[in-house]
């Protein structure tokens, strides 16, 4: 009748396809948030950890290209994620 869902199952099955084809540093910011926020609340911080970095990397260089301060608020205040990545990280470097 009904299938369940083994979410540990599923989410190693999706890492272990992520690590063969090589894709990490191809993943966006937002793939990356979610796989951190999956694995933080499973217990995983390890893994969290390696995809918040990535997210941090993905958001940090987009800072980087913009080209004022004005353009860099403007993101953190329309695009809150961005800010939660950078706030994760800071907290995680103490």
């Amino acid at each position: 009748m009904g299938d369940t869902i083994d979410i540990t199952y599923d989410l190693k099955r999706l890492e272990s396809r992520i690590d063969s084809l090589d894709i990490e540093e191809n993943l966006s910011w937002e793939i990356s948030l979610n796989l951190y926020k999956i694995n933080s609340s499973l217990g995983n911080y390890e893994n969290g950890k390696k995809y918040l970095e990535i997210a941090y990397n993905k958001v940090t260089d987009l800072l980087n290209r913009m080209n004022t301060e004005a353009d860099r608020e403007q993101l953190f205040k329309n695009i809150k994620d961005c800010q939660y990545i950078v706030e994760e990280w800071e907290k995680s470097e103490l």
